[in-house]
């Protein structure tokens, strides 16, 4: 499970869903982080306060940057990911 990390910090969080520990933070540079979401293929998108959304590989911790958003937001399923998961997939 990821979370996204604030406060003091900004970046995301892997957390194992069995025992409750965090098992990764990848450090990302903003300065106040909005969201987070996993797609389909198993990267992690970082939303920032901002314009600016990031595409982490969370195996090898390196991100990519994606400019000029405009009023971004996660209050849903950003990636359309967990709607497929519910749903048992989505025939095309």
């Amino acid at each position: 499970m990821w979370q996204a990390m604030f406060s003091n910090q900004n970046g995301v969080r892997g957390w194992d869903i069995e025992t409750l520990q965090i098992v990764k933070e990848i450090d990302i540079p903003v300065s106040s982080s909005r969201g987070v979401s996993v797609d389909i293929e198993g990267y992690v998108w970082f939303i920032e306060v901002g314009s600016r959304a990031f595409k982490i590989d969370p195996e090898l911790e390196t991100y990519e940057v994606y400019n000029g958003l405009n009023g971004a937001y996660t209050y849903s399923d950003m990636t359309g990911n967990a709607l497929s998961i519910v749903a048992g997939g989505i025939a095309g």
